[in-house]
């Protein structure tokens, strides 16, 4: 049985921890110098102090909870909307109008599983890997896509995150069909980017980082 806290963003299966999927990537780390701590991405070298990346994380927050609703059918108050937020909701409200189905007698539906919508978490066995994507859309009983949002350009490791979700959806569903992969960028300005995601290494790297991940704590260094 797979539980998930979502206040504490952890995982267990049967009881036992589980990692998630970011944690395994491991993108981001806190480093400090001169007595104030900053995130360092380890895979690019940029450093952000800690307040900045807080400020960002609580944006794309707020952003994913207001596409939520749009995707359940909710009544957004655009009116109360925090009016940074407005353009990116817009952007998505587009993307939503031009990419979701409503034709469920042939099996095209969408539907949103993230943290931040109190959504469905899944979880591989053969990994013993657990996550949470921002949108499953079953396109067909064959055909499944994972979507992550991103409100930022700068996402470099969502090909491996997003090939790792797509493990673990078939595993934890025993789903034997086509997963595509794909990030949809939410800028503060601009239109909305929709693209695929089709980089064959994507989950090699994220395998590499899981034995890294298990080797580390196995080391008594």
């Amino acid at each position: 049985m797979l539980t998930f806290d979502p206040d504490k963003h952890t995982y267990h299966w049967n009881g036992n921890p589980a990692p998630s999927v970011t944690q395994v990537i491991g993108e981001w780390i806190n480093v400090a110098f001169g007595g104030v701590i900053f995130k360092f991405n380890r895979f690019t070298g940029v450093a952000v102090d800690i307040e900045t990346m807080k400020a960002a994380s609580d944006y794309g927050t707020a952003v994913h909870d207001a596409c939520a609703i749009l995707v359940r059918g909710g009544n957004l108050d655009w009116d109360a909307l925090d009016p940074s937020l407005t353009h990116s909701v817009k952007q998505f409200a587009e993307y939503w109008r031009r990419h979701h189905y409503h034709d469920k007698s042939n099996y095209r539906e969408g539907r949103i599983v993230a943290k931040s919508y109190n959504g469905e978490p899944i979880f591989s066995k053969q990994l013993n890997v657990a996550g949470t994507p921002d949108i499953i859309k079953i396109v067909s009983p064959r055909e499944v896509h994972i979507i992550e949002i991103k409100t930022s350009k700068e996402h470099d490791t969502v090909g491996p995150q997003t090939a790792a979700y797509a493990e673990l959806y078939k595993d934890f569903y025993n789903f034997h069909g086509k997963v595509r992969r794909f990030v949809l960028c939410l800028p503060k300005t601009g239109k909305y980017e929709y693209d695929e995601l089709k980089d064959p290494n994507d989950l090699a790297f994220f395998k590499a980082r899981l034995f890294e991940y298990r080797y580390i704590r196995r080391a008594k260094w």
